[in-house]
């Protein structure tokens, strides 16, 4: 007569170590894009005191009251337009442009294949500058030299950003420059050069009196 084999014993313990591990990496990946899903993003404007509204294809992120003012959008591969507006001054209008952020090593490792293709999903691997100021021009300049020197103004403020902007790019990117980082780059001269032109057209139309 055969014996009857032994029972065959399981290591539950170490299974139950492997699945615990393995809920934990998946719930640090979700809980990664959970918290990176948002964003602060500061709103200025000069002069302060103005009303802006922050809209994403065709709907509204967010209201500020009175700039400057802070708010948590989530974030996404879509452009966010800014407009503002103030008593006396022309609505001044503006882009959060979404750009793809560069991923640390440390971040690839806690983030896990899944939290970066959760990620990819929500928008979170894209972000958008933390701050931006909007100009609003007054409706009417007492004289052509306070309009000339207030446009001057903000011509070389839009260009002192963008040279900050491409500097803090070059910083983050290796050598030689990515095709990613050298996109960013043209993406800073364009928007640059776009709002010098639009700042040269509000001066031409400006109105020169006292009221």
């Amino acid at each position: 007569m055969k014996r009857p084999l032994p029972p065959v014993r399981i290591a539950l313990p170490g299974l139950r170590r492997l699945a615990s591990r393995a809920v934990l990496l998946a719930l640090s990946a979700c809980s990664g894009v959970i918290d990176n899903s948002e964003q602060p993003v500061t709103v200025f404007t000069e002069p302060a005191g103005a009303y802006c509204v922050l809209s994403r294809s065709g709907a509204t992120v967010g209201v500020i009251s009175t700039s400057p003012g802070l708010l948590h959008v989530e974030k996404s591969k879509s452009h966010i337009s800014v407009r503002c507006s103030k008593a006396l001054h022309e609505d001044g209008t503006a882009v959060l442009a979404a750009s793809r952020r560069d991923l640390t090593i440390g971040q690839i490792v806690v983030k896990g294949p899944i939290g970066l293709a959760f990620d990819a999903g929500t928008g979170a691997t894209h972000e958008y500058p933390s701050s931006i100021t909007v100009f609003l021009a007054p409706l009417l300049f007492e004289s052509a030299e306070r309009r000339d020197r207030h446009y001057a103004r903000q011509k070389t403020r839009v260009a002192r950003d963008a040279t900050a902007a491409i500097a803090r790019i070059e910083k983050n990117c290796a050598e030689p420059l990515t095709r990613l980082c050298e996109s960013k780059i043209d993406a800073v001269k364009a928007a640059r050069d776009a709002g010098i032109d639009n700042l040269e057209a509000k001066r031409l139309r400006a109105k020169i009196g006292r009221g």
